[in-house]
């Protein structure tokens, strides 16, 4: 018999913004909903230089799924912006129920900026 795999262990997701030539996003990243992030990710959109943006999984903390939104602003190469319709969002992450420990304690009014 096959071991059952573990219970999904979040209850919400939080999104960190990764510049490509930025730091890597961790747990202990300053991070904010989907919700807080909206503008940030139409600024990411609207000044993509690569023609992707990669969502990848971080891990969990304290119930939240942390998620790194990486992605390279038009400023970082020569040339003009992709047109949101030619822009690739990838997909990757952690195994599923994998957590990792850390107690982050975010600060709530960070500002979530591209």
């Amino acid at each position: 018999m096959a071991a059952s795999e573990p219970p999904l262990r979040w209850r919400r997701v939080e999104l960190a913004s990764e510049p490509s030539t930025g730091p890597q996003v961790t747990l202990l990243s300053a991070r904010c909903s989907p919700q807080a992030f909206a503008a940030a990710w139409e600024d990411v959109v609207a000044r993509n230089a690569t023609g992707w943006i990669k969502l990848h999984a971080v891990g969990v903390v304290d119930g939240v799924l942390v998620v790194s939104v990486e992605h390279r602003a038009v400023e970082q190469r020569l040339g003009a912006a992709r047109s949101p319709e030619r822009i690739s969002v990838n997909l990757s992450g952690i195994e599923r129920g994998q957590a990792l420990a850390a107690d982050p304690d975010p600060d709530p009014e960070v500002e979530c900026g591209a």
